[in-house]
């Protein structure tokens, strides 16, 4: 894996003891939409030359993963739900609107 400061592995981006959000993509969507949550998850924008149909990935502090996206699904599709059952709800400067039903 790539980041803005050369090669990396997913144990050094955890040793801040923070959650981490891995965006592998070259948009702005998981980057935004995780943007309430940069105050306790890093958000760190990455390649990953060995597994090309991973988008993104959320890592809890312990190194587990909380929740992924391949290409071709919609980036931002569970991850509000999985950033605020992890870390908490968005801070309130970037609340997420609730989901009405039809």
């Amino acid at each position: 894996m790539t980041t803005g400061d050369g090669r990396t592995h997913l144990a050094g981006l955890l040793t801040s003891g923070r959650g981490a959000l891995l965006d592998l993509t070259e948009g702005r969507t998981i980057r935004e939409s995780a943007a309430g949550w940069a105050d306790r998850v890093n958000i760190i924008t990455a390649t990953c030359p060995d597994h090309p149909d991973l988008a993104a990935l959320l890592l809890r502090p312990d190194g587990h993963t909380a929740w992924l996206r391949t290409a071709g699904h919609d980036h931002a599709d569970g991850l509000h739900q999985a950033l605020q059952h992890w870390h908490g709800p968005a801070a309130p400067s970037h609340a997420v609107p609730a989901e009405t039903s039809h």
